[in-house]
């Protein structure tokens, strides 16, 4: 996980969820559907210094995902 994040230079943390205990928590989990299996939807929280999700998007299926262009829209907004 470390080396694939220091390869992407992003300006904020990524976090793992190697146990799914997070995507439980934030009601994203999927034990088994039409396309995946013990995986969460497609999702992004952002999150602010103060803790406050600013912004929450869980996709309808794997492939739908917002614009990177709104989201640093967001962060930037923070």
């Amino acid at each position: 996980m470390r080396r694939f994040a220091r390869g992407l230079s992003l300006p904020f943390p990524l976090l793992a969820d190697p146990d799914r205990a997070a995507i439980r928590r934030y009601g994203v989990y999927v034990r088994v559907n039409f396309e995946s299996w013990n995986i969460a939807r497609p999702s992004v929280f952002l999150v602010d210094p103060m803790g406050r999700i600013r912004f929450i998007s869980v996709g309808a299926h794997q492939r739908d995902w917002p614009d990177s262009a709104l989201l640093f829209s967001v962060i930037d907004s923070t």
